[in-house]
């Protein structure tokens, strides 16, 4: 009768030192991260009930079929002390990623199960345990979604697509993009290297055009935007494909997007629903 009580603590014990290495081995890498200073009561309930719920990302081995999002409120994203975000990959349960850190103007956000993506101005740059990884992206001519024009950039008299070289000197922004007449495309390229199949330095030309001044809404918010519409291609391998993204008119803030970063892997839908404070 006694060993058996004993049994039965160290099991509850176990239990419980699983979760305490889960919340230590966690927190102090988002604390920095955090919007709002982590409170006692916070972490035994809130956070304790985000970490072992389903809420938070759980898997990406079936993102291929469609199965039905996790009910997420305003009042649930409010009460988790982190910055978030809701991502969905195809036909995949949507779900939430909290920030871990933001390191050299890229955010690195993580899923329950080690999946990883980092995020430079509003766009994917590197990801990890996904079914087929980014992990190289050279962007120098890229539009900078966020953060404001130094100095006043003005377009040379052209005709077609802009270019990198058509820019006087100066940051190239998103801000020339909503300043560009209709159905005119600033045009660039970028380099990518993917892990399955290895694929290092593939070329991509990027079309990128203003659509349309849009209303968005996210978890009961709404925002003013502008929707940015990228056309990427690589003719080699046949694979074209479009990234959006809704964008503050204001900061260059990307408040919603969807992206594809390889031709085996389903776009990727990304919302914030809780912004970084840093």
């Amino acid at each position: 009768m006694i060993s058996a009580k004993i049994k039965k603590l160290n099991i509850k014990k176990k239990k419980f030192s699983l979760f305490s290495i889960l919340v230590c081995t966690i927190v102090p890498l988002i604390a920095s991260c955090s919007t709002s200073p982590l409170k006692e009561n916070v972490v035994s309930n809130s956070v304790k009930n985000f970490f072992t719920s389903n809420l938070w990302v759980n898997s990406f081995s079936k993102v291929i079929f469609g199965y039905p999002d996790y009910p997420l409120t305003r009042e649930m994203v409010e009460e988790i002390p982190y910055a978030s975000l809701r991502i969905k990959i195809g036909k995949g349960p949507a779900g939430l990623m909290i920030l871990q850190e933001k390191e050299d103007e890229k955010y690195s956000w993580v899923s329950k199960d080690s999946v990883l993506i980092k995020i430079q101005d509003g766009r994917i740059v590197r990801t990890s345990n996904l079914n087929n990884d980014l992990v190289d992206y050279y962007y120098a001519e890229d539009i900078v979604f966020e953060g404001l024009v130094k100095g006043n950039i003005q377009l040379k008299e052209t005709s077609g697509n802009i270019t990198l070289r058509d820019l006087i000197k100066g940051n190239i922004s998103f801000r020339e993009i909503i300043n560009l007449e209709k159905d005119k495309y600033y045009y660039s390229t970028r380099s990518i290297s993917l892990a399955n199949p290895v694929v290092r330095g593939l070329n991509v030309q990027v079309y990128t055009k203003k659509e349309a001044n849009e209303v968005i809404e996210i978890l009961g918010r709404k925002y003013e935007v502008i929707l940015i519409k990228e056309i990427v291609e690589n003719k080699k391998i046949a694979w074209k494909h479009e990234n959006l993204y809704w964008v503050d008119p204001e900061t260059g803030f990307v408040w919603k997007s969807l992206q594809q970063i390889a031709p085996n892997v389903p776009p990727i839908s990304l919302e914030i629903t809780k912004a970084p404070s840093i």
